[in-house]
């Protein structure tokens, strides 16, 4: 599409996918292959374990946002170029039988005519998503491969285990992330997949929707992030316990120690399975009535018509929901991360060759970042004074590159030769999984 040119509605061949349940569905069954390969044991080459799949489904993933990012938004919008964008997401407008003013609300709310930068730096997400998958790929890679050098199964080093899961973090993330720019350029091109698949009746009624969408993303985020940090509390806490005995030089321990240490993990895992179900159900909620919505299932409770919302669409639903869940949400994170920060320092000398402080913030500073970025953005200049359109935009490209950042810093902190895996070869009494 030129600039001069006046772009036409366009249908795809194959239908537009709502990918946050998918991206969940996929982990789950996963993850699920995973616990049956472990509980039945199965001998298995190193390259069919889970991880292979992990990174195959992430790699299809990314090429169908990339699909979806070429054929429903740089197409169309000629790569989001000012003009050709608002040709586009006027003709739509014109094809609803919308008004002026509706224009007028779009130009101001969601053109990227005066935001060049923001325009170059969006489309620049992408790369850090392929970057991310690089490292996060490459990473899991050198741990399966001293996994088969001891010629074991992957279930039989538990440590490398966990920390091949918590490596996928920034890429569950950044998926997610990217998922949610392609969300804001569709706000912006004013345009949900094939234009006239899902019967959107304006462009205020899809950007409501596409911002539901926005959000659901980063909750799926959410979900893994608060399932690392219990891999990262069981990791830690079993790293201690493993300090303890071998100062103790027993295997036994005194009865009273014994019980302290079991108070204490038990304290400890429940504060993050607190956030991870919290998580979980906020997670699971928006992705009931995202989908339902996305798929037009029982229009009179999921529908999005702002003119006759479905009952889990009104304004006073979704206020009340927003509200309880981040309560929740509040409550929950500060019981899980503050649990795993008493235990970090209260016995930092004795898993001090754990290193346990890079490993804690990798895993954790995403939801840091999340959370300060949208309080910056909202006070700095001149980002205050944006809409939240293209706040929207801003942050989630922030995120994209924050998630490769977190790759890398995960790559200097979760090194595969580090010492305490050895920790593998003790026997702790009964041999119970880490999650």
């Amino acid at each position: 599409q030129g600039s001069g040119c006046v772009p036409t509605l366009r249908q795809r061949r194959l239908p537009a996918m709502y990918q946050a349940p998918i991206l969940v569905g996929v982990l789950v069954l996963i993850l699920g292959f995973d616990k049956v390969v472990q509980a039945y044991k199965l001998p298995l080459p190193i390259w069919l374990h889970y991880p292979t799949w992990l990174y195959l489904a992430f790699l299809c993933l990314t090429l169908m946002a990339v699909s979806s990012t070429y054929y429903d938004v740089m197409e169309p919008s000629g790569f989001l170029h000012p003009l050709t964008t608002e040709k586009y997401a006027n003709a739509t407008m014109e094809s609803d039988g919308e008004l002026e003013e509706t224009y007028a609300k779009w130009r101001e709310e969601a053109s990227l005519e005066d935001y060049p930068i923001l325009r170059l730096l969006s489309m620049s997400s992408i790369v850090w998503v392929i970057g991310t998958y690089a490292v996060c790929l490459v990473h899991s890679i050198l741990h399966l491969r001293r996994v088969q050098a001891c010629r074991k199964q992957v279930y039989d080093k538990p440590l490398h285990d966990s920390t091949i899961k918590i490596l996928a973090l920034p890429m569950v993330y950044g998926i997610m992330s990217y998922k949610s720019v392609i969300r804001a350029w569709e706000v912006i091109t004013n345009h949900i997949g094939s234009s006239a698949a899902h019967g959107y009746d304006s462009w205020e009624q899809r950007k409501r929707f596409l911002e539901e969408m926005y959000e659901t993303n980063f909750m799926v985020g959410d979900i893994y992030e608060s399932f690392a940090l219990l891999i990262f509390g069981n990791l830690i806490l079993r790293v201690m316990e493993v300090r303890i005995r071998e100062a103790e030089k027993c295997q036994t321990l005194p009865e009273a120690i014994e019980t302290v240490l079991v108070a204490m993990k038990k304290l400890t895992i429940d504060g993050i399975q607190l956030f991870y179900w919290t998580c979980l159900l906020n997670a699971g909620y928006l992705l009931l009535i995202t989908t339902m919505g996305f798929y037009k299932i029982c229009p009179s409770m999921f529908g999005t018509n702002p003119r006759h919302p479905g009952s889990f669409q009104t304004e006073s639903m979704q206020a009340a929901s927003s509200n309880f869940f981040k309560g929740a949400g509040f409550i929950a994170s500060f019981a899980a991360i503050g649990n795993i920060m008493k235990v970090e320092s209260y016995f930092h000398s004795v898993i001090h060759d754990f290193g346990p402080f890079w490993k804690f913030w990798g895993t954790k500073i995403l939801v840091s970042l999340a959370f300060l970025q949208s309080i910056l953005l909202d006070i700095l200049p001149p980002f205050s004074g944006w809409t939240a359109t293209r706040n929207n935009l801003l942050y989630a490209v922030l995120l994209c590159f924050e998630c490769f950042l977190v790759s890398l810093l995960h790559f200097y902190a979760w090194k595969h030769s580090e010492d305490w895996y050895r920790d593998e070869e003790l026997d702790l009494g009964p041999n119970e999984p880490l999650l």
